[in-house]
């Protein structure tokens, strides 16, 4: 697979991760790149689970479009992050889940705080997601730097 033209053909460290089934997990634009980014450790989910391990992080079909024009894109395996546990909500969780100021914990007393750490940025492919977990059987391309 050529990488030529691809936002992420600057990239000279990857390191390719042969054709695995992997647990997937769809989040909208723009949490799903703010995981990637590191600027959300926490995902809120109003379902528990007893699952802890790697899961593959994917946006929603829908892209989302910043105030200053900034496109995250819909359709699209991001990255890997491991789940390390899970809990009800507590305000302190609130801090890490990336929410839009003014959001009131109240609106989330009865959810879950999913904490992830991010494994590994990869470059991006095209995936078809579903609601709840999910298998995705794909090469990864796993950025090394």
């Amino acid at each position: 697979m050529s990488r030529a033209g691809h936002p992420l053909a600057h990239y000279e460290k990857i390191f390719l991760r042969p054709s695995i089934t992997m647990k997937a997990l769809s989040i909208r634009q723009p949490y799903a790149s703010a995981i990637i980014f590191g600027w959300k450790t926490v995902e809120i989910r109003s379902w528990k689970t007893k699952y802890r391990g790697d899961l593959l992080i994917c946006s929603t079909q829908k892209e989302f479009r910043s105030e200053d024009g900034t496109i995250f894109p819909g359709g699209y395996a991001l990255g890997v992050v491991e789940l390390l546990d899970v809990h009800k909500m507590t305000k302190n969780d609130l801090l890490y889940a990336y929410e839009p100021a003014g959001t009131r914990f109240e609106d989330y007393i009865n959810h879950y705080a999913w904490i992830i750490a991010l494994k590994h940025k990869i470059v991006p492919f095209h995936v078809k997601g579903k609601q709840g977990f999910y298998e995705v059987d794909h090469e990864i391309e796993i950025i090394l730097n």
